[in-house]
């Protein structure tokens, strides 16, 4: 508040100069030409004339993109009354669609956000046809949408009313979204060419800072949940040099989300000590305060953690977020590993209800429901998570999620001491998921396949497949896998080297 009142006293002689009306105008020119201290200096003024909800809006922007979620919310709601009670339907809608999204973002206020863009519907509804309704469309960040259809159909109305329109952010922003619904339904191909075309536009120049941060946001979640390094690699330098070159130290909630997407893949495809570096970015003193991110951060840091089996720091990186969607797949992981499997369920199956069309998400959360529900010796229910895998396998292109099902089916199989087909399910597994870059799911497979092998007349291979398996966990740093090979290669009489 004193830096503020500070700004205010130094351009008291634009007050006395320039009309407020004049001092919105350039201080919406200046955040759009991503001068923001400039910006901030003329809608500063402008208030100093008189209270004015459009300098409140682009105030409430700055205040956005500087992590002052507090500030930006108090700014929109100053906005929002002050268009209301000026009869601007349009941009009081707009605005509640920004409150929307900033207590989403910014506080995780699910409840909250909800109410907002309620009235935001309701404005706009009275407004007629208008551009803003395509805002209302894609009001929450499109990561953070869990009905891939519902996710789909807004970035078509949206995209539908860009064009009528003329709106270039929103058409871009449109694209990035439908591009992330397709993906997230197992429509890999289709949502690429999407995403792609929002980049272009980017590349291109027609796109604004925020805007483009978004769009970054959602390419990147589109890496992670696909496991597609060498686009991830490309698109994460590309966006730290946009987001450096257009906005400098702001926008740190989406320089944080990109950096922890980035590492997500890197953690999925064995580059643990690069993802480590990534995702630690989003818990040092630049990192964002949005909690909707920390919850993103927070649920990749464990994900990796299990994966390195130190499972003593995951209970403390998830407690605050314990009852969000963001980490319900490392909790019921962490449960598992502590053999809580009842825990572990019913956290799967409230993860499972909030999915709607999401065919990844979904994917995983199955894989990991039919270990659960084997380890509660629940066979009809892990057949029955198998079944909803094999739906979702059979509608996608993942050949992750493929594989996903064969792996289950051959637990399924050694749970029921029938070898053969588990050995048949599982080389089909390891030959489906062939050059994919998973190597922590390529040793498990390896390592259930050892433990088949043991009890079929063919037993002479499981040691080699044990000791491939051992090899991949000793050199990813996978200590608990790694044990486990190694109990394993014991078992068949032979010694951990």
């Amino acid at each position: 508040m004193e830096q503020r009142l500070r700004r205010r006293r130094a351009y008291h002689r634009l007050v006395g100069t320039t009309s407020a009306h004049g001092l919105v105008v350039a201080g919406r020119e200046a955040v759009l030409a991503g001068d923001f201290d400039a910006a901030a200096r003329s809608l500063e003024a402008a208030l100093a004339i008189e209270p004015s909800p459009e300098a409140y809006d682009a105030l409430a922007y700055l205040g956005f993109i500087d992590d002052d979620f507090e500030e930006a919310r108090r700014l929109w709601e100053l906005a929002y009354h002050g268009y209301l009670a000026a009869g601007d339907l349009r941009r009081a809608g707009l605005a509640a669609v920004h409150l929307a999204g900033t207590l989403y973002d910014g506080f995780l206020d699910a409840p909250g956000s909800r109410e907002w863009l309620g009235r935001a519907g309701e404005l706009l509804n009275k407004a007629g046809r208008c551009v803003e309704r395509g805002y209302l469309a894609l009001a929450l960040v499109a990561c953070h949408v869990r009905d891939a259809h519902a996710l789909e159909h807004s970035a078509v109305v949206a995209l539908e009313l860009a064009l009528e329109f003329g709106d270039p952010d929103l058409e871009a922003r449109a694209r990035a979204d439908r591009g992330l619904a397709l993906i997230n339904q197992g429509r890999i191909a289709e949502g690429f060419d999407q995403l792609d075309q929002a980049m272009a536009a980017i590349v291109a120049g027609t796109v604004s800072p925020l805007f483009s941060g978004t769009i970054f946001c959602a390419m990147l979640t589109a890496c992670e949940r696909t496991g597609d390094l060498k686009r991830a690699e490309d698109w994460s330098r590309t966006a730290q040099i946009h987001l450096d070159r257009t906005c400098g130290d702001k926008l740190p909630i989406l320089h944080s989300h990109c950096r922890t997407a980035y590492g997500v893949v890197l953690c999925d495809t064995g580059r643990w000590t690069e993802a480590e570096v990534e995702i630690l970015h989003a818990f040092g003193p630049s990192a964002t305060k949005a909690v909707s991110k920390q919850a993103d951060a927070a649920g990749a840091l464990a994900r990796l953690r299990l994966m390195q089996g130190r499972l003593d720091e995951v209970p403390d990186l998830l407690a605050p977020y314990a009852g969000h969607f963001e980490v319900c797949e490392q909790l019921a992981r962490l449960h598992l590993m502590r053999e809580e499997p009842d825990l572990a369920a019913a956290l799967l199956h409230r993860g499972l209800h909030d999915l709607v069309g999401d065919r990844l998400r979904a994917g995983r959360l199955l894989e990991l429901l039919v270990e659960v529900e084997l380890a509660r010796d629940h066979p009809d229910g892990a057949e029955l998570a198998l079944e909803r895998l094999e739906a979702c396998a059979l509608a996608s292109e993942s050949p992750v999620l493929r594989a996903a099902v064969s792996l289950s089916e051959g637990r399924i199989s050694m749970y029921g001491s029938q070898w053969e087909s588990a050995v048949a399910a599982l080389n089909q597994a390891l030959n489906i998921l062939g050059t994919e870059e998973r190597p922590i799911m390529a040793g498990r497979i390896r390592l259930e396949l050892a433990t088949a092998l043991a009890h079929t007349p063919d037993d002479e291979t499981a040691l080699d497949q044990v000791r491939n398996a051992l090899a991949i966990f000793e050199r990813l740093g996978a200590r608990r896998d790694a044990d486990k090979a190694g109990a394993v290669l014991e078992g068949l009489g032979a010694t951990r080297s």
